[in-house]
Protein backbone atom coordinates (compact mmCIF):
# COMPACT_ATOMS: atom_id res chain seq x y z
CA UNK A 1 0.00 0.00 0.00
CA UNK A 2 1.01 3.45 -0.92
CA UNK A 3 1.58 5.95 1.68
CA UNK A 4 0.14 9.56 0.75
CA UNK A 5 -0.38 12.01 3.46
CA UNK A 6 -0.39 15.18 2.15
CA UNK A 7 0.85 17.49 4.79
CA UNK A 8 0.53 20.84 2.30
CA UNK A 9 -1.64 24.11 2.99
CA UNK A 10 -4.42 23.26 1.15
CA UNK A 11 -5.18 26.58 -0.28
CA UNK A 12 -1.53 27.03 -1.21
CA UNK A 13 -2.65 24.10 -3.62
CA UNK A 14 -5.64 26.07 -4.58
CA UNK A 15 -4.46 29.10 -5.45
CA UNK A 16 -1.52 27.09 -7.38
CA UNK A 17 -4.08 25.74 -9.86
CA UNK A 18 -6.23 26.38 -12.35
CA UNK A 19 -7.37 29.52 -9.65
CA UNK A 20 -4.42 31.38 -8.87
CA UNK A 21 -5.13 35.10 -9.31
CA UNK A 22 -8.33 36.39 -8.53
CA UNK A 23 -9.30 37.29 -11.66
CA UNK A 24 -10.01 33.52 -12.56
CA UNK A 25 -10.26 32.20 -8.95
CA UNK A 26 -14.47 32.50 -9.45
CA UNK A 27 -14.49 29.72 -12.17
CA UNK A 28 -13.73 27.48 -9.12
CA UNK A 29 -17.22 28.42 -7.75
CA UNK A 30 -19.06 28.04 -10.84
CA UNK A 31 -16.73 24.59 -11.77
CA UNK A 32 -14.35 22.32 -10.83
CA UNK A 33 -10.58 23.20 -10.62
CA UNK A 34 -7.65 20.64 -10.56
CA UNK A 35 -4.11 20.44 -9.14
CA UNK A 36 -1.73 18.11 -10.31
CA UNK A 37 0.16 16.95 -6.95
CA UNK A 38 2.53 14.13 -8.26
CA UNK A 39 2.48 11.93 -11.85
CA UNK A 40 -0.02 9.45 -10.08
CA UNK A 41 -2.10 11.94 -7.83
CA UNK A 42 -4.72 14.88 -8.47
CA UNK A 43 -7.05 16.97 -6.67
CA UNK A 44 -10.27 18.46 -8.00
CA UNK A 45 -11.96 20.58 -5.97
CA UNK A 46 -15.06 23.45 -5.82
CA UNK A 47 -15.68 25.91 -3.94
CA UNK A 48 -19.61 26.86 -2.30
CA UNK A 49 -20.75 30.43 -1.93
CA UNK A 50 -23.89 31.74 -0.42
CA UNK A 51 -26.25 33.25 -2.60
CA UNK A 52 -25.35 36.53 -0.73
CA UNK A 53 -21.76 36.37 -0.24
CA UNK A 54 -19.73 39.80 -1.44
CA UNK A 55 -15.74 38.87 -1.55
CA UNK A 56 -15.14 42.92 -0.86
CA UNK A 57 -16.69 42.42 2.50
CA UNK A 58 -15.15 39.30 3.26
CA UNK A 59 -11.47 40.22 2.39
CA UNK A 60 -11.59 43.69 3.94
CA UNK A 61 -8.90 43.49 6.36
CA UNK A 62 -10.37 46.29 8.45
CA UNK A 63 -13.36 44.16 8.93
CA UNK A 64 -13.69 41.01 11.02
CA UNK A 65 -15.95 39.40 8.62
CA UNK A 66 -16.34 35.16 8.18
CA UNK A 67 -18.22 32.85 6.24
CA UNK A 68 -19.71 30.06 8.14
CA UNK A 69 -21.48 29.12 5.07
CA UNK A 70 -18.33 29.31 2.59
CA UNK A 71 -17.99 25.06 1.98
CA UNK A 72 -15.15 23.12 -0.09
CA UNK A 73 -15.94 19.81 -1.84
CA UNK A 74 -12.73 18.12 -2.50
CA UNK A 75 -11.67 14.84 -4.80
CA UNK A 76 -8.33 13.24 -4.71
CA UNK A 77 -7.81 10.61 -7.36
CA UNK A 78 -5.26 8.50 -7.39
CA UNK A 79 -3.91 6.13 -10.16
CA UNK A 80 -3.11 2.50 -7.71
CA UNK A 81 -4.78 1.23 -4.47
CA UNK A 82 -4.14 3.00 -1.71
CA UNK A 83 -5.56 5.22 1.87
CA UNK A 84 -5.29 8.93 0.97
CA UNK A 85 -5.12 12.05 3.30
CA UNK A 86 -4.63 15.40 2.74
CA UNK A 87 -3.66 18.05 5.93
CA UNK A 88 -4.61 21.29 5.90
CA UNK A 89 -3.78 24.11 8.40
CA UNK A 90 -4.53 27.65 8.29
CA UNK A 91 -0.90 28.16 9.56
CA UNK A 92 0.83 25.97 7.11
CA UNK A 93 1.85 23.73 10.24
CA UNK A 94 1.12 20.40 10.99
CA UNK A 95 0.73 20.63 14.75
CA UNK A 96 -2.69 22.48 14.96
CA UNK A 97 -3.57 21.63 11.56
CA UNK A 98 -6.39 18.48 10.11
CA UNK A 99 -5.77 15.99 8.26
CA UNK A 100 -8.96 14.00 6.31
CA UNK A 101 -7.90 10.46 5.97
CA UNK A 102 -9.58 7.41 4.41
CA UNK A 103 -8.84 4.16 2.86
CA UNK A 104 -11.12 1.80 0.59
CA UNK A 105 -12.88 -1.32 1.68
CA UNK A 106 -11.76 -0.23 5.26
CA UNK A 107 -12.35 3.30 6.73
CA UNK A 108 -14.35 5.85 5.54
CA UNK A 109 -12.92 9.86 5.15
CA UNK A 110 -12.34 11.19 8.33
CA UNK A 111 -11.32 14.25 9.58
CA UNK A 112 -8.41 14.26 12.76
CA UNK A 113 -7.14 17.27 14.39
CA UNK A 114 -3.29 16.85 15.08
CA UNK A 115 -1.81 18.69 18.42
CA UNK A 116 1.03 17.16 18.01
CA UNK A 117 3.05 14.63 16.08
CA UNK A 118 3.17 11.56 18.02
CA UNK A 119 -0.17 9.64 17.49
CA UNK A 120 -1.38 10.04 20.84
CA UNK A 121 -1.96 13.94 20.15
CA UNK A 122 -4.04 13.27 16.75
CA UNK A 123 -7.79 12.96 17.63
CA UNK A 124 -10.85 12.31 15.66
CA UNK A 125 -12.05 15.35 15.28
CA UNK A 126 -16.28 13.92 15.70
CA UNK A 127 -15.18 11.41 18.57
CA UNK A 128 -13.08 13.82 20.35
CA UNK A 129 -14.66 16.85 20.13
CA UNK A 130 -18.14 15.25 21.61
CA UNK A 131 -20.41 15.66 18.21
CA UNK A 132 -22.18 12.75 17.32
CA UNK A 133 -21.11 13.25 13.16
CA UNK A 134 -18.72 13.89 11.17
CA UNK A 135 -18.21 17.55 10.26
CA UNK A 136 -17.36 16.50 6.37
CA UNK A 137 -20.29 16.13 4.56
CA UNK A 138 -20.45 13.67 1.11
CA UNK A 139 -18.00 11.49 2.46
CA UNK A 140 -16.48 8.51 0.08
CA UNK A 141 -13.41 6.68 -0.65
CA UNK A 142 -13.47 3.91 -3.27
CA UNK A 143 -11.58 1.78 -5.94
CA UNK A 144 -12.55 2.26 -9.00
CA UNK A 145 -11.30 1.40 -12.77
CA UNK A 146 -7.47 1.02 -11.29
CA UNK A 147 -8.03 4.59 -9.12
CA UNK A 148 -8.39 5.48 -5.57
CA UNK A 149 -11.08 8.32 -4.99
CA UNK A 150 -11.94 9.96 -1.83
CA UNK A 151 -14.16 12.78 -1.89
CA UNK A 152 -15.78 14.99 0.89
CA UNK A 153 -17.26 18.84 1.34
CA UNK A 154 -16.67 20.88 4.87
CA UNK A 155 -16.65 24.35 5.44
CA UNK A 156 -13.64 26.76 5.93
CA UNK A 157 -14.39 27.30 9.46
CA UNK A 158 -14.24 24.18 9.72
CA UNK A 159 -10.59 23.85 8.81
CA UNK A 160 -10.06 27.64 10.80
CA UNK A 161 -10.35 29.50 8.06
CA UNK A 162 -12.81 32.64 8.03
CA UNK A 163 -13.56 33.32 4.54
CA UNK A 164 -12.03 31.81 1.06
CA UNK A 165 -10.05 35.38 0.01
CA UNK A 166 -9.97 36.47 -3.47
CA UNK A 167 -12.63 34.53 -3.96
Amino acid sequence: VTILLLSTLLLAALHSAQCHTPANTAACVSDHCQVQLSPDLSMRYRIHLPDDYHSVSHTDTNESSSCEECKISVQLLYNGFSWLGIGVSPKGQMVGGHAVIGQPGLAEPREYYLDGKDIDYITRKDIDYGTSTTVLEDTTIEFIDGQTVMEFTTSFSNWGIQSPVGV
